[in-house]
């Protein structure tokens, strides 16, 4: 999730040959590798959230970040993503930072976890903080509250502060809403003010693959993608007038969308998948 901000950043329509939303209906098969891939998910994700539920609550954060990479290394291979790691040598593992990443889907706030050291802090909705097991872990963790209303941004402010001064990054996704289209869509610039007013470093994380796993609007988890995470070079953002900003949140798009263009170019296949054929 994205505070709120002024209006998105302008950007280029996705191009007519994207599949838009959930795609054609699954066939058997695929229905069964996604109840497949869902029942191993939760036989493996739901005892670790509770275990590490716990563990908040009473260890150190430095020990719990441990703790995670495990949890999160077999929830990914629960649900059949076969990961591939990119990171710019420039990003420093002692320097907390604000995470900027595509929004794709339910595993968005995993899928960055094992690529770095840092422990990142996420933001969800203050909704989703009552659901069972999953609001409890959030909570335990320290997982920021955003409220679907204005007003905000000095009260994120702050817990962000608090949060950077503990050493621990941030996880941010400004499009504020999973795409639609796999491509990266304009992006809001409240979070890119906060990084600025906080003096953190932003650095761009695109995600590729995860969209044919799965998308928005749909349960179904399509397993054996390959799922790349490019970890982008740092942008110091301190001392950042308001006329620059617009130029840092446009560089970041452009490094968001770099990677997820040249895939849908490599496939070759959007124009077929947007006549309705099923998911390669």
């Amino acid at each position: 999730m994205s505070p709120d901000g002024p209006p998105p950043a302008a950007a280029d329509e996705a191009p007519p040959d994207v599949p838009e939303g959930a795609g054609p209906p699954a066939a058997l098969a695929e229905r069964v590798r996604s109840a497949a891939a869902w029942s191993a998910g939760l036989a493996w994700g739901v005892p670790w959230m509770l275990g590490l539920t716990v563990g908040h609550r009473v260890l150190p954060r430095r020990w719990m970040r441990a703790l995670e990479v495990p949890f999160v290394w077999g929830l990914l291979r629960a649900v059949g993503a076969r990961m591939h790691y990119h990171v710019d040598r420039a990003v420093d593992p002692r320097r907390p930072y604000m995470f900027v990443q595509n929004h794709v889907n339910h595993f968005d706030f995993v899928v960055l976890h094992n690529a770095v050291p840092h422990f990142t802090q996420g933001m969800n909705l203050r909704k989703h903080f009552r659901y069972p097991v999953y609001g409890w872990f959030m909570r335990a963790r320290g997982t920021l509250a955003v409220d679907e209303t204005a007003g905000q941004f000095e009260r994120l402010k702050g817990q962000m502060a608090a949060e950077l001064a503990a050493g621990r990054s941030l996880l941010v996704f400004p499009e504020g809403h999973r795409t639609r289209t796999g491509r990266v869509g304009p992006l809001r610039s409240g979070v890119f003010r906060l990084a600025r007013d906080l003096g953190v470093p932003v650095v761009p994380v695109s995600v590729v693959g995860t969209y044919d796993l799965m998308r928005k609007g749909s349960l179904e988890i399509r397993p054996g993608r390959e799922v790349h995470v490019h970890v982008f070079a740092p942008r110091e953002t301190a001392g950042l007038s308001d006329e620059r900003l617009p130029e840092l949140v446009e560089d970041v798009r452009r490094e968001l969308s770099g990677p997820l263009d040249a895939w849908w170019v490599a496939r070759g296949d959007g124009k077929r998948q947007a006549r309705g054929r099923r998911l390669g």
